[in-house]
């Protein structure tokens, strides 16, 4: 056991996206130290696709970003979080800004440069399953009040700071005889602008 290393308040799933085997003996000593559980090490992206497929549940994936050919680490990230919520966090003995800047458009939850210390490892590791979980959680409260919003008899539009129209209900579809696909993004005051002329004329 390292000194001054506690276990985690939960064990989580991990994949290992590495070509090194140094930096492989490193990540999954500190990982199965704190009791966490390294379900595979892979090295490219379709041993990583075939890791994840063979387990039910992975909570992270770490990834390295040079995996000495294409497609990177970063590449196979965005790919795989076009079908699956599985969160990433990437490693990389890189600081050039193309680099960095390619980590931030990547949906990415964290990065951690080489060396890494064993507590920032897992301190980067647990807090990137929590945000996950965070995020997914507003999701599903998102889409609970959006199914409720939905079955309302009355007409609902929700508008945005940006005077974009976010929700459009059936009932305010058949009001303005639109459909919402038609309205969603639009310019709230091109969509209904019978509002913004009763709101201008109280003003005045």
């Amino acid at each position: 056991m390292i000194e001054g290393l506690a276990k985690g308040k939960e064990s989580l799933r991990v994949i290992i996206l590495e070509d090194e085997e140094i930096i492989v003996e490193h990540l999954s000593y500190y990982l199965n130290a704190a009791g966490h559980k390294v379900l595979g090490v892979v090295n490219s992206a379709s041993l990583l696709h075939q890791a994840i497929e063979a387990h039910d549940e992975v909570d992270i994936v770490i990834a390295d970003v040079n995996l000495g050919s294409k497609p990177d680490g970063i590449d196979i990230a965005i790919n795989i979080r076009k079908t699956r919520k599985i969160p990433f966090i990437f490693l990389t003995g890189l600081s050039d800004g193309e680099t960095l800047d390619r980590i931030k458009a990547s949906d990415a939850f964290g990065y951690i440069s080489k060396p890494f210390k064993p507590h920032e490892l897992l301190a980067s590791v647990e807090l990137a399953v929590v945000k996950n979980r965070s995020i997914e959680q507003l999701e599903i409260s998102h889409d609970q009040l959006m199914s409720v919003l939905g079955s309302i008899g009355e007409g609902i539009v929700v508008i945005n700071r940006q005077e974009k129209v976010v929700f459009f209900n059936d009932a305010a579809g058949k009001i303005f005889e639109l459909t919402s696909n038609a309205v969603l993004g639009a310019d709230a005051r091109s969509v209904i602008p019978v509002i913004y002329k009763s709101k201008a004329g109280t003003s005045n």
